[in-house]
Formats: structure tokens, C-alpha cells, sequence
């Protein structure tokens, strides 16, 4: 059965809520682990979760990796692909959910949660203040400006925008 046809087998696809029940799902989701892995934390210890974390996600990742390309490591990786698979997974996974566990324990799931979810804002913020990018002030507010001051998605290709 293909992956579209089921979508339209759910119910809540005829009654147009599908990406509202996704979204709602989401949520709980995100939920449920945020108070799951407080209780664990208080329990084991951040660094014993987030290395038992660790493990339990390269596990599944090599698992539905080889299922799909038949490798448990990205084929047509190279070298560099490789550094920043490592840099990116070092800083995000390692540092950042060791600093998460450590909020949860710190501050409650609650809060650890609210702050997480102001990270992009900040980082954006931070890129404008250290690296010197250019942005408007409504494009630091997540509104989907690009850096020309327009706003929304232009589909046409840069050239038909640019009138040539």
C-alpha cells in the first residue's frame, strides 16, 4: 500500500484535520519525552541518559539505514560530508542534550522545553551580532524574510526575480 493512500485511509484526512492531528500528535510527543526523560534523569543521571540516548539512536539510525540503502553508514559519504557529520553530531546530540538533561534536572522539563524552544532566535540573533550577517529586524523575528527584505517564498528562479 502506498505511503499517500494510506494518508487518505485516515480518517481524519476527509475531514481536512490530518496536518492539525499530526501537528497535536507532535506535541504530545515532544511532550512525553521531555517529562519521560526528566523522571530518568533524576533517576540515572544526564550523562547516563544522554550516552544510553546515544547508543539506542546510532542503533535504530545504522537499522533503518541499512534497510533503506542496504549499508548501516551513509553510502556516498565523503570525507568532508564526514567532519561535519561528526562536528554537527558532536555539538547537537553530545553537548546539547547533555546541557538539556542537566536543564531538566536543573529547572524542570517545563522550563528546559520553553528554553529550547528560543535557541533558534537566539542563534539567529547571535550570527547577526558575532558573524555580521545582514538581517532586518523582522526577518531576527522568524517571519520568512530573505535577507532582500521580501517576504514569503518566490518560486520563480533568481533570474526572472532579478527582471532578467
Amino acid at each position: 500500500m502506498p505511503f499517500s493512500s494510506l494518508l487518505a485511509s485516515l480518517p481524519a484526512a476527509h475531514g481536512g484535520y490530518l496536518g492539525q492531528t499530526i501537528a497535536l500528535a507532535v506535541a504530545v510527543s515532544w511532550t512525553v519525552c521531555a517529562l519521560l526523560s526528566e523522571t530518568v534523569s533524576r533517576r540515572l543521571g544526564a550523562h547516563v541518559v544522554n550516552v544510553l540516548r546515544m547508543v539506542l539512536s546510532l542503533l535504530f539510525i545504522g537499522a533503518l539505514l541499512w534497510v533503506c540503502t542496504g549499508s548501516p553508514l551513509p553510502p556516498r559519504a565523503d570525507a568532508t560530508t564526514w567532519g561535519w557529520l561528526l562536528a554537527s553530531g558532536a555539538v547537537g546530540y553530545v553537548f546539547g542534550d547533555y546541557c538539556l538533561f542537566n536543564a531538566y534536572l536543573l529547572i524542570g522539563s517545563r522550563f528546559g522545553q520553553l528554553f529550547m524552544t528560543l535557541a533558534p532566535g537566539g542563534f539567529g540573533r547571535g550570527g547577526v551580532a558575532l558573524a555580521g550577517r545582514a538581517a532586518l529586524g523582522a526577518g531576527l523575528g522568524g517571519d520568512g524574510g530573505d535577507d532582500d527584505g521580501h517576504r514569503g517564498v518566490d518560486s520563480r528562479p533568481r533570474c526572472a526575480r532579478r527582471g532578467g
